[in-house]
């Protein structure tokens, strides 16, 4: 279901500790999309992706629409 925020939450994780980070963060934008941006959980998905932004080897984020 491309709307179940808990299932892309969930996924995410699991594909950190698989190290496939590409995958991870398309999870967790997909639950951040199925949630509204005020819900305290979206702060945590963006803090997640941020960190893993972070991360040594971690390609560059994707430019933001200036749109």
């Amino acid at each position: 279901d491309n709307n179940n925020v808990m299932a892309h939450a969930l996924l995410g994780k699991l594909e950190v500790e698989r190290n496939h980070r590409d995958l991870a963060r398309s999870h967790w934008q997909q639950a951040l999309s199925a949630m509204s941006p005020q819900h305290p959980f979206a702060e945590q998905l963006r803090s997640a992706i941020a960190q893993l932004e972070q991360l040594p080897g971690a390609p560059a984020a994707p430019a933001a629409n200036s749109h």
